[in-house]
């Protein structure tokens, strides 16, 4: 469980990193993704 809780870490990077670029490029989503993305951090 060690090893898929380190992938799903790692592709939450990656969400994360292309939502923040995402929202620098469109200022139009707000923190709603951001909310929805913390959550899936306090799963893991």
């Amino acid at each position: 469980t060690s090893k898929l809780r380190y992938e799903k870490i790692d592709e939450l990077n990656k969400i994360f990193k292309r939502a923040k670029r995402q929202r620098k490029s469109t200022k139009q989503r707000p923190k709603q993704t951001l909310q929805k993305l913390q959550d899936e951090w306090n799963k893991v």
